[in-house]
């Protein structure tokens, strides 16, 4: 096969690559904005009907919304990964057939392991939903302390 043909190949297989980091981009944007959302009307409701024992079913879909956020941010990272490791050889000027159109993500546990890690040590969830799970309990204990309902 010619030089032209894998070139060819190669260029679409990145743009492929760019798409799917930028869709997995896309919807950790939603997570967040959807999060927002649905805490700002609840806190609304709350405040306007007095039902502070409401803010705690709140903490559920926060988390889920962190979870998910987690996922498509792991799912990013091992976009960013493949693309690397195909510009290198292409650099390197090793590339193959092969080695384009190969989407190989991790399953199961790995990918458990990839979703904790996105939770725990990125300045893109972490602090995003550690913010709005911290006011939320603050907000809550407060209410609790003064004997608020």
């Amino acid at each position: 096969m010619s030089t032209d043909n894998i070139d060819g190949h190669v260029h679409k297989y990145m743009d492929i690559l760019q798409m799917n980091i930028q869709r997995m981009c896309q919807l950790s944007n939603t997570c967040k904005a959807w999060c927002i959302t649905l805490v700002s009307a609840m806190l609304v409701f709350v405040m306007k009907e007095q039902e502070w024992n409401a803010l705690t079913i709140l903490l559920l879909p926060v988390f889920l919304f962190y979870v998910l956020d987690a996922y498509y941010l792991s799912v990013e990272r091992e976009f960013v990964v493949l693309s690397r490791a195909i510009s290198r050889k292409v650099q390197e000027g090793t590339v193959q057939l092969s080695d384009v159109f190969v989407f190989r993500t991790a399953k199961r546990l790995k990918r458990a392991c990839l979703v904790l890690r996105a939770m725990l040590w990125s300045w893109s969830t972490l602090p995003f939903y550690g913010t709005i799970s911290g006011v939320l309990l603050a907000i809550i204990w407060s209410t609790r302390a003064t004997g608020a309902q």
